[in-house]
């Protein structure tokens, strides 16, 4: 079936419901197109698939050349300024829309995003959002969720803030996993995850899975992350990616993919804090540069054992394929966070393996090829990398470069022969007797 909604303004006040709830529509199916459409009204509803336009979108729908313009838009989950949801749409697709309602989520994960809240299977381009976004998880600027074979292209992501109290923030989506991908977006809002944040980037929050790719992307937002004292979780802010782990592949295939992309925001977290992406796993990164500052500094009430913070990338998981080349970082980097150890380089951090799990290694895994550092690298710690501050021998270094006067021990920190380290943990002080919470970085 196919209908066509077209050149409808809704001027009402509000539209309020418990779920499946539009300012135009509240769902829409089978070859469905909504076009040239205005929406003036809040949008609120008690439950899922909320939208400025369309609550909920499946099949070939198509949503093109609509704007919200009410005051808010706000839901459990899968809440979105232009659609809640979409699903099944092997050729849906959102085209040119415009968002400048604030959009709230309020779930535990709240799938909360500018255009869309969740998104699988589709197309969305050309799409831009100015309204403020707050979530608790997967909350972005664009998407909160986006999975299966998505793609989101041309879209930028120009409000003020977007913030969440949980996991995968970003400045375009929050939680980006499958072979899904972002092509030529742009963030210019701050983005800031608080007091549990775990995964926080200026482009995607949380990147996973296998064949997925965030390609000539740029990032001017600042980036805050801080660590949780509620949950057993913490890490990874970056100025792309918060916290990347692709799948391991086998010989022949594309690891997951970071491009091409720049970051001039100033990035700032706990445990773990790079220009580029704030942990990685199985990823290839190429040809990016980072030149804002990035930082991490202590939390009161926080113990913390070791933080990692790097131009490029804060720290990655050694025995996984990770490829870092072709990439500079001209950014000041700096860590004031009290922890027995803080570890810092002009590129990378330090790769390491989990000592309670299997060394599957045979060797080198870690490949970082033609990289350099112009930024300062400031710490109380004595041991600072020009390009890694931790080498093992997993990491395989070639013609990379750094600056003398960046404040260096030596291109090398210190190179040490498993790269096994026990999980990084960090603790939670109570005020009264000696209970401690561990947080762990996976």
């Amino acid at each position: 079936s196919s209908a066509i909604i077209t050149k409808c303004n809704n001027k009402g006040k509000s539209v309020t419901g418990n779920g499946y709830l539009g300012g135009i529509a509240g769902q829409i199916c089978g070859s469905t197109e909504v076009e040239q459409c205005d929406n003036q009204a809040s949008v609120m509803g008690i439950g899922v698939y909320v939208g400025g336009i369309v609550g909920h979108m499946n099949n070939s729908t198509q949503v093109n050349d609509c704007d919200n313009i009410g005051v808010s838009v706000e839901g459990d989950s899968d809440v979105g300024g232009i659609i809640g949801r979409m699903e099944e749409n092997n050729n849906a697709q959102v085209t040119e829309c415009n968002n400048s309602s604030t959009v709230t989520g309020t779930a535990d994960i709240s799938y909360t995003g500018g255009i869309v809240g969740t998104m699988s299977t589709g197309l969305l381009n050309t799409c831009q959002n100015t309204g403020n976004v707050t979530g608790v998880a997967c909350t972005g600027g664009i998407a909160g969720e986006v999975f299966e074979t998505s793609k989101i292209e041309k879209c930028d992501n120009k409000a003020k803030e977007i913030t969440a109290t949980g996991r995968s923030t970003g400045g375009i989506v929050g939680y980006l996993h499958g072979e899904t991908s972002i092509v030529s977006c742009k963030n210019e809002a701050a983005v800031s995850a608080t007091p549990a944040g775990f995964g926080t980037g200026g482009i995607a929050g949380t990147f996973g899975g296998k064949g997925g790719e965030i390609e000539s992307c740029i990032n001017t937002g600042s980036i805050t992350e801080k660590a949780s004292v509620e949950t057993s979780e913490a890490g990874g802010a970056g100025g792309i990616v918060g916290n990347a782990f692709g799948t391991e592949v086998e010989e022949g295939q594309s690891l997951t993919i970071i491009g091409n992309c720049k970051n001039e925001g100033t990035v700032q977290g706990n445990l773990l804090a790079g220009g580029i992406a704030g942990h990685l796993v199985a990823t290839s990164l190429s040809s990016c540069v980072n030149t804002g500052d990035v930082k991490i500094e202590a939390i009161d009430g926080l113990e913390v054992e070791t933080v990692a913070c790097g131009g490029i990338t804060g720290d990655g998981l050694g025995g996984t394929q990770v490829e870092i080349k072709n990439c500079y970082n001209r950014g000041n980097i700096s860590v004031n966070s009290g922890a027995v150890s803080e570890i810092i380089g002009g590129i990378a951090g330090e790769f390491w393996v989990n000592e309670d799990e299997e060394d599957s290694s045979s060797g080198t895994t870690v490949k970082i090829e033609n990289c350099y550092n112009t930024g300062t690298l400031s710490t109380s710690n004595s041991n600072k990398g020009g390009i890694i501050c931790v080498k093992n021998k997993e990491v395989e270094l070639t013609n990379n470069y750094w600056l003398q006067s960046c404040g260096a021990t030596n291109g090398i920190g210190s190179e040490v022969e498993t790269g096994k380290r026990k999980r990084r943990k960090c603790y939670f002080k109570k005020r009264r007797g000696n209970e401690r919470l561990s947080i762990n970085i996976r």
